[in-house]
C-alpha cells in the first residue's frame, strides 16, 4: 500500500459514522465531501439526486466507504 492511498484512507476511516451520517442525510453532496469523495459530491449536486432517494442513500453509501476504509488499514496491519 503507497503512503498516499495509507493517508487518504487514514483520514476516511478516522471520521465519526454517525456525525458523517446525520451530515448526509441532512445535506447529501457535504457527506460525501466529508469522506473525500468529491466525484460523488458532484454527481450528486448536478443530477438533483439529493431531492430524489440521495437523503436516504447517502448515508448508508458513506458509512460503508468509512468501513471500507477501515477494513482495509485493518487488512494492511495500518492503524486508522
Amino acid at each position: 500500500m503507497s503512503e498516499m492511498r495509507k493517508r487518504k484512507l487514514q483520514k476516511v476511516a478516522g471520521k465519526d459514522k454517525t456525525t458523517v451520517m446525520l451530515v448526509s442525510f441532512l445535506l447529501t453532496p457535504v457527506g460525501y465531501l466529508m469522506v473525500d469523495e468529491t466525484m460523488y459530491a458532484v454527481i450528486n449536486l448536478l443530477t438533483g439526486n439529493y431531492f430524489f432517494l440521495g437523503w436516504l442513500i447517502v448515508p448508508f453509501h458513506t458509512k460503508g466507504i468509512i468501513e471500507s476504509a477501515r477494513q482495509e488499514l485493518d487488512q494492511a496491519g495500518v492503524a486508522w
